[in-house]
């Protein structure tokens, strides 16, 4: 259960990174030189990275349990 309220936890820290971030980048929307294709492939980027980092927690998440339970 504790790995579980862990695995929470860093997810909700990284939820609130990446809505940060988000406002970071549509912060420069109408900057000159910055198209709106730009804006989107940014936002894909994070999302991705976001996605990538998700999946990597769960992976750990589950591995530790297995290890806690003498897997």
């Amino acid at each position: 259960k504790e790995i579980d309220k862990e695995k929470e936890v860093v997810k909700t820290h990284i939820r609130t990174l990446r809505n940060a971030a988000r406002k970071a980048i549509e912060a420069h929307d109408k900057e000159p030189g910055i198209s709106e294709d730009m804006l989107e492939a940014t936002k894909e980027a994070l999302e991705d990275i976001v996605k990538k980092k998700g999946l990597l927690i769960e992976e750990l998440a589950t591995k530790k349990q297995k290890e806690v339970r003498g897997n």
